[in-house]
């Protein structure tokens, strides 16, 4: 794989959240990423408490509730739009449901047990419903992701074999972090309006650009993921706060996922998926880093399920 298309490729996973799908990114895997198994195995890698699995359980509703809301707030702009009306699709979600067929196309065709594939394309289906029946904000994203979090540690590290325990001190670090940093952005987003009257309307349009320029820079640099994780999460929700801009912030969640499965990772001791590809070669990163993100559904439960069995048979 040349320098370009590698750079090119690269910078299109990160820059639009690397594990958001868009219509054409199982298809980019297809022609440009690595296959089903290749996915597993790096994945089982890192992955194999139950807290860790838990966490990531919640980190997946996440991403697909974040990527599916912003994309229905996509439809949403365009519907009006002449090419929405040209395609018939003014009053349809096109690029939302172009987005839960075509990624549920490469979960279906994967080797992954025929159970695990359509609970995915079934949570996928549940998504691309929910975000058309009730267009989600800002504030309500943010509390329901904290209450999964924190759902997901407090009911798996009950239930984790005693070697996996989280400690107790770092267990309370986890539980105050995650609340006071739901209700920091929540309370932050109630008196939004008061930073957006701070501002003109040509500097939120520079701070917008500004978003889209940093995501354009740090997206092409040598291993990018934790500048742009921890970059695109904070300048996100600061652009959002102080324009409004919603699909700024949606946008920004798929960051916010993604800092979240790190954190998971962080206080479990198992190394990043995504981390630990970094040091493969620069031929075969993005590879692996495409397949990854997009069969991220069945992996996941794939190797949960197994891990279970694996647990019940010692």
């Amino acid at each position: 794989m040349d320098y370009i298309k590698r750079k090119v490729l690269q910078s299109s996973l990160f820059a639009s959240g690397p594990f958001y799908c868009y219509p054409w990114k199982p298809t980019v895997n297809d022609v440009c990423g690595d296959s089903y198994e290749v996915a597993l195995k790096h994945f089982k890698a890192g992955h194999y408490g139950m807290v860790n699995f838990a966490l990531h359980g919640a980190c997946l509703f996440l991403q697909v509730a974040g990527n599916l809301a912003f994309l229905s707030k996509v439809d949403r702009a365009l519907g009006g739009s002449a090419l929405y009306q040209m395609v018939g699709a003014g009053g349809f979600r096109l690029l939302t449901w172009a987005t839960v067929v075509a990624w549920a196309r490469c979960l279906a065709v994967s080797p992954a047990p025929k159970l695990v594939t359509l609970t995915s394309i079934a949570v996928l289906v549940l998504g691309g419903v929910a975000t058309g029946a009730h267009d989600l904000t800002a504030a309500e994203y943010e509390t329901g992701s904290v209450a999964a979090l924190l759902a997901a540690f407090l009911a798996s590290n009950v239930l984790a074999p005693k070697r996996q325990k989280i400690g107790f001190k770092k267990a309370v670090a986890f539980l105050a972090g995650f609340c006071l940093w739901g209700y920091g952005w929540r309370t932050a987003l109630a008196h939004s309006s008061i930073l957006q009257d701070l501002v003109s309307d040509s500097t939120k349009e520079l701070l917008v650009a500004g978003y889209v320029a940093f995501l354009a820079v740090t997206s092409v640099l040598p291993n990018p993921l934790k500048k742009i994780v921890i970059g695109s999460t904070l300048l996100s929700r600061i652009v959002g706060l102080f324009t409004g801009n919603e699909l700024v912030w949606f946008h920004g969640e798929a960051f916010f996922a993604s800092l979240c499965q790190g954190v998971s990772h962080a206080i479990t001791k198992e190394e990043a998926t995504l981390l630990a590809l970094e040091r493969q070669r620069d031929e075969d990163k993005v590879r692996f880093e495409y397949a990854h993100v997009v069969y991220f559904p069945n992996i996941l439960l794939q190797s949960f399920v197994e891990s279970l069995q694996s647990t019940s048979k010692q």
